[in-house]
């Protein structure tokens, strides 16, 4: 798509004469459920068949949920007519150590069916987690649900799409990587700060404490966020089962509470999008794939929003002057407009429209195309035909931008900085100052600096309020510090986590997942992968650092 072509966004037409909040999708059958309905019960999405001795398959159509999936079953691989169903599922056990999944996992059933003649599975990865470890199709696997834990299996072909193994029964199954430790970047580069002791580091003011473990374990840590002396995390205490995990960092015991279960099959494969977002009287909100931008509340059950099958959450974003604000991004078929054509004609582009709320008051807002930013102010939603407050925020984007949304003030317009690659982070520090960490290993701050850090590949940053950021690579136990001084002048540091080798334990255990700024303590939270294999991270923090 040529984000050049899209340069306005007519919000007269939006939903084309629908409702507000009606679904703005080719499906006439589809519709958004209203931010206030309870408990959306979605349509469960599988694949189906009848197979017989003969064999047949499986595949998943284009532009599905399901696409990439592909199942063939050979002649004599079944005695007789069986049904065979593939379906979304969420199994939270953890891969062995070094492996991490790439993509969304999927029941083949029925489970513990062996076949005579191994089948041809294909399953699909998410490209933007396959970015932040740095893996090429050819280093792609698939991991089988096998007894109390997983085994690999080696692929016999991929592609862009998806990854195919062989599989000689039934089982759960999803794309992963074995992640390869890497070598220190300042070790090659003779730029290192070694280590005085076990805390701090020789010749600046870094401290690094491990905190006492979580109570739970962490499904995954892109989605982790750090509010006000707590950390929370997507938890999966059982199959299908999710909750949101708050971990007092200030407790000596490692305190963990847990948010209201959602307990459900997903409609369609199921990831994560984007930060958990904080809102009022301790909500949480997670933008998941298959379930729904999804409230999880300290008292109440969990309430799915955007979870019809034709509609894709994109993540939540709150702005923390107003914590009843919530704007939830979702996926869905928006009527763009194309200037260039001479007038406004609004066509069908595929793009992100925003749903905003602050208690009854709703609206949409604008639409995102794949590579650029389309901002406007939102629609009257009033009796009396006024716009809703105000609402500055910035976009935590993954792949689609990042920018500043004012709903007060005039159109804007941002192209995605990272370009082709995946934008993996966006901060925006207290001194107001915005930077965008890219999967290839560039780094942009609002005076349009760019700074290469060669062949880092970015998985995580934070921005303090000291004007630094700090970019984490899951491959290395290491911080790059970019700190932009008074006078303008940049410097950039790359600040070893430990002495150890790569590959052994003692390094790998500091292999960074995550890292966010905690502005009620003025320290950075860095998560990493831990010592085990029950999924239950490490959380160090980092304070005193400073050039």
């Amino acid at each position: 798509m040529n984000a050049s072509r899209l340069t306005f966004f007519a919000l007269t037409s939006f939903c084309l004469g629908l409702p507000l909040l009606a679904g703005c999708s080719s499906d006439a059958t589809a519709s958004t459920p209203d931010p206030e309905t309870e408990g959306l019960a979605p349509e469960i999405g599988e694949l189906r068949a009848k197979i017989g001795a003969a064999g047949g398959e499986l595949v998943g159509a284009p532009n599905s949920a399901f696409a990439g999936v592909r199942l063939v079953v050979p002649a004599g691989a079944l005695a007789s007519e069986t049904e065979i169903v593939i379906r979304a599922s969420v199994d939270p056990v953890p891969l062995a150590l070094t492996a991490e999944r790439v993509g969304p996992q999927f029941s083949v059933e029925p489970a513990g069916l062996a076949l005579a003649v191994p089948a041809q599975l294909t399953v699909p990865f998410d490209p933007e987690l396959r970015a932040q470890w740095a893996q090429q199709d050819s280093d792609c696997k698939v991991w089988l649900r096998d007894g109390a834990g997983w085994t690999s299996a080696e692929q016999t072909a991929s592609s862009p799409e998806g990854v195919t193994v062989d599989l000689r029964s039934l089982t759960v199954a999803a794309a992963g990587v074995i992640v390869k430790p890497l070598q220190l970047s300042c070790v090659t580069m003779g730029t290192c700060t070694l280590l005085r002791d076990k805390d701090c580091l020789v010749g600046s003011n870094f401290c690094l404490r491990r905190l006492p473990p979580p109570k739970a374990s962490a499904f995954t840590t892109n989605n982790l966020t750090v509010d006000n002396g707590f950390a929370y995390f997507l938890h999966s205490p059982a199959v299908n089962t999710f909750t949101v995990a708050k971990y007092n960092l200030a407790s000596p015991t490692g305190e963990t509470t847990l948010l209201a279960s959602l307990a459900a099959t997903p409609s369609s494969p199921m990831v994560t999008k984007g930060r958990i977002a904080i809102g009022t009287n301790g909500e949480a909100w997670a933008g998941m794939v298959g379930y729904g931008n999804v409230r999880f509340s300290p008292a109440a059950a969990p309430v799915r929003f955007d979870s019809a099958s034709t509609l894709q959450p994109a993540g939540v974003v709150i702005d923390d002057a107003d914590r009843s604000a919530v704007v939830r991004l979702t996926r869905r078929v928006v009527p763009l407009c194309n200037l260039e054509a001479g007038g406004c004609t609004p066509g069908s582009l595929t793009g992100i429209s925003l749903t905003g709320q602050k208690g009854a008051l709703r609206w949409d807002i604008a639409g995102l195309s794949a590579n650029e930013l389309v901002f406007a102010r939102p629609t009257p939603s009033k009796a009396d035909g006024s716009s809703p407050p105000a609402l500055p925020f910035v976009f935590m984007g993954t792949d689609h931008g990042v920018g500043d949304f004012v709903s007060g003030g005039a159109l804007t317009r941002k192209a995605d900085p990272c370009g082709a690659s995946l934008t993996v982070n966006v901060d925006l520090n207290p001194a107001g100052i915005r930077h965008v960490a890219c999967a290839n290993g560039h780094v942009f701050d609002d005076g349009g600096r760019d700074y290469a850090l060669g062949t880092t590949v970015v998985s995580s940053m934070a921005s303090d309020e000291e004007l630094s950021a700090y970019i984490v690579d899951s491959a290395r136990a290491e911080l790059v510090q970019i700190h932009l001084g008074l006078e303008g002048g940049v410097q950039v540091r790359r600040l070893p986590l430990t002495t150890a080798a790569p590959g052994t334990p003692e390094y790998d255990r500091l292999l960074p997942r995550a890292i966010r700024f905690d502005k009620s303590t003025k320290s950075l939270v860095l998560v990493t992968r831990g010592l085990s294999t029950t999924g239950i991270p490490e959380v160090y923090t980092i304070s005193k650092l400073s050039f």
